[in-house]
Formats: structure tokens, C-alpha cells, sequence
């Protein structure tokens, strides 16, 4: 994908090696694991918790959180890819 999309794949895919990853663990009881690369390299966690409106993804920083952290759109879904960009966002078109 062009601009700032971005591809998550279910844990287990097949990648090819990487020093470290952003994962989202968007769990069924609307909490949020959400883990990246840290200042070291290694992850750090944080967690939250989420929403669904339409195809809008709400990511909370912390439970107590009134308004979200990050709002995504979700450009496509399938089982073994999941596609977000920040909501607003379009791709210019070439």
C-alpha cells in the first residue's frame, strides 16, 4: 500500500525478519494491547481499549479515556489482513 496505510497481519503469519513490530491485539471484550518498538529495540506494551462505528476504529490510550488516542479507518479487512490509515486521510490519486 501507498501512503499511510498500514498492514496488520494475524500473529503466526509468515514474515519475513524484523527487529521489532507494531502490533494491535484488539480483543473481543473491547480491551487493547497495542505493543511497539521501544527506545532499545525491544517492545514495550501499552493498553486501552477500542470501538467500532462504521469503519472507524477508536483506540483509547487508558480505560478511563473520554475521547480516543487515534482514530483509524479501516481501508480493508480479511481474515489474514487487516488495513488501516488514519481516519481523514486520503491518498492522493496519481
Amino acid at each position: 500500500m501507498r501512503g499511510d496505510a498500514q498492514v496488520f497481519r494475524p500473529q503466526g503469519h509468515p514474515l519475513p525478519p524484523s527487529r521489532s513490530r507494531r502490533c494491535l491485539d484488539l480483543r473481543r471484550d473491547g480491551s487493547l494491547e497495542e505493543t511497539r518498538p521501544g527506545g532499545d529495540d525491544r517492545p514495550a506494551a501499552t493498553h486501552g481499549r477500542w470501538t467500532l462505528t462504521g469503519d472507524c476504529l477508536s483506540l483509547f490510550r487508558d480505560e478511563a479515556a473520554r475521547s480516543p488516542d487515534r482514530e483509524l479507518e479501516i481501508v480493508s479487512l480479511a481474515p489474514d489482513r487487516l488495513v488501516l490509515r488514519r481516519a481523514g486521510k486520503r491518498e492522493a490519486s496519481p
